[in-house]
């Protein structure tokens, strides 16, 4: 999964070279193809999956890890494969509404940074919101799946859903403002991609408004921080340095 994120931010980065608009015209409902046909329909799906599988991926790896230890080795490719076709299926759904305000509020105001202002403060509160956090409790809950026959198939494709939908509710306010940026969509996602993931590394909490996204982060990186200096101190002593030695402890 991270790879194919990390191919997915490729993609969009070698589309962005070749586009004066800082991603390809198929992404954020930016499209060439008429209003509401469908090209725009199939245009605007794949630029919501490249986006999808490039933010999103690594967010799936507690879900996949549910996967690998819950059900046999010989279904569990099958088992993520439809976990991921629920998770993908059910992001198009707001992917479309969000690109169809994108493009009619683009239509009425060309290059204004109106619409990406007001997105950033539904965004700003919805982050603190105690609702919000009631969805990130929901995407730390891997219910039981079921091991032969077409129920397990059903459990891994609601499982997938489940995951989408406190998926949406968690990142639609962020996902709206890089719709509704007119330009630097390539800088902003991978910040919102960061805040997304740091933030589920947080334990479940009491809903509250609150500001959230970075305890776990910045607990996780000074722990390794404090271990490199460790480490790197230990390698300063000598091999056979004497050790002090506690008062009133034989050595």
């Amino acid at each position: 999964m991270l790879g194919a994120s990390l191919a997915a931010w490729f993609t969009l980065a070698a589309l962005s070279w070749r586009s004066a608009q800082g991603l390809p015209d198929f992404l954020c409902s930016v499209t060439p193809a008429p209003w509401l046909t469908p090209g725009w329909f199939a245009s605007a799906c794949l630029g919501w999956l490249l986006m999808i599988v490039a933010m999103m991926a690594p967010m799936t790896l507690p879900a996949i890890a549910h996967i690998q230890v819950s059900v046999f080795a010989q279904r569990r490719v099958r088992t993520i494969l439809i976990f991921l076709a629920g998770f993908a299926a059910i992001w198009l759904i707001p992917g479309l509404v969000i690109s169809a305000l994108a493009k009619s509020l683009g239509s009425l105001t060309t290059r204004s940074y109106g619409p990406a202002a007001l997105a950033l403060l539904v965004a700003a509160i919805w982050q603190c919101s105690p609702l919000r956090q009631g969805f990130l409790n929901r995407c730390h809950t891997h219910p039981p799946l079921a091991a032969f026959g077409l129920r397990a198939d059903v459990d891994a494709l609601r499982l997938g859903l489940a995951h989408g939908l406190w998926c949406i509710g968690t990142c639609w306010a962020w996902m709206l403002l890089t719709a509704m940026l007119p330009v630097w969509h390539l800088l902003v996602m991978p910040v919102i991609a960061v805040l997304a993931y740091c933030e589920r590394l947080d334990a479940p909490r009491r809903p509250a408004w609150q500001i959230r996204g970075l305890r776990a982060a910045s607990q996780l990186l000074q722990r390794e921080i404090a271990h490199a200096r460790r480490h790197r101190s230990l390698r300063h002593v000598r091999p056979g340095a004497e050790r002090p030695v506690r008062e009133g402890v034989l050595s």
